[in-house]
């Protein structure tokens, strides 16, 4: 997630990457914005942020300088002006390099923020996790869903759910999601990244984008930025291709002629009464009795 300030190209890349990060963290944000000041027309505003799930109001305006040289006090007496005109909750000025004695004396005791883009990282960048994390866990629950539904093996109504996939093309491509959804519920739920920082490059266990992956090595993904886009992209692209897939199985499944279905309906039923009486033996043995005849039957 870490963005090293020496990979921000100019004055419009430091708008753009700090309006990002806020919106990563599902603020709203945008860049340029210009804003009424009470009484004295408008002024344009580097980036513009409001707190969607305030309980009021909650506004902050972001000034970017992408300078060379530390940003001197009058830029805070000017900025304290506008946040005051626009009524505005919170200000950041944002440096390249960072701020004059006298800038941060005239910064005090307002409700200004002085920070270099490396420091406002760091300052958000548990929260942007967190969040990360939080957008990840509906797509996580969705996996599980369709792991439990589908491929759960102990789970013996896997043998039902599963009987609509009853061509070799839609068998195939049941099995290609088995490995697919396994290896993204791993990904995600996974001991790394640790945290905003890392550790990167982010090492997988199985390419999240590619079920037929395989490798001795670990797939590694550059950065915890990336880790997050990657991994959101492949579970809803997984999750849409499944449902398609299962829309396709159901269809055909309800084409075929009634005693068809009926005859399908037998063999489910026949291989989960084969099975109940393995799963039965459960509350008669010992868990470690239990494993072991299990580990025979595998």
């Amino acid at each position: 997630m870490f963005i090293p300030v020496s990979q921000v190209a100019d004055w419009r890349d430091l708008q753009n990457k700090v309006c990002q990060l806020f919106n990563e963290m599902e603020y709203e944000a945008e860049t340029t914005k210009r804003v009424e000041l009470a009484g004295r027309g408008t002024k344009e505003i580097d980036v513009y942020v409001k707190d969607l799930l305030a309980s009021h109001n909650q506004i902050y305006l972001i000034e970017c300088k992408h300078w060379e040289s530390n940003v001197p006090q009058e830029v805070v007496h000017g900025f304290k002006f506008v946040m005051e005109s626009a009524g505005a909750n919170t200000g950041f000025i944002v440096s390249k390099n960072g701020f004059q004695s006298g800038a941060r004396e005239a910064s005090r005791f307002t409700n200004i923020q002085l920070v270099t883009f490396e420091e406002l990282q760091h300052l958000y960048g548990c929260e942007w996790f967190r969040k990360q994390r939080a957008k990840l866990a509906p797509l996580l629950d969705k996996l599980r869903s369709i792991h439990g539904l589908h491929f759960e093996q102990f789970n013996p109504a896997t043998i039902h759910n599963n009987m609509r996939f009853n061509t070799q093309d839609l068998y195939s491509k049941l099995c290609y999601f088995h490995r697919w959804v396994g290896d993204l519920m791993l990904a995600i739920s996974g001991r790394f990244p640790e945290s905003y920082l890392g550790p990167e490059p982010v090492q997988l266990a199985r390419n999240p984008s590619d079920p037929s992956w395989r490798s001795d090595d670990w797939f590694e993904i550059a950065t915890v930025r990336d880790y997050f886009s990657t991994v959101f992209a492949a579970a809803r692209r997984c999750i849409n291709e499944f449902e398609e897939l299962a829309a396709r199985a159901d269809e055909h499944f309800e084409s075929l002629p009634d005693q068809e279905q009926d005859e399908w309906f037998s063999r489910s039923l026949k291989r989960m009464k084969e099975e109940s009486p393995i799963r039965v033996l459960e509350s008669k043995l010992s868990a470690e009795e239990y494993q072991r005849l299990l580990a025979l039957l595998a």
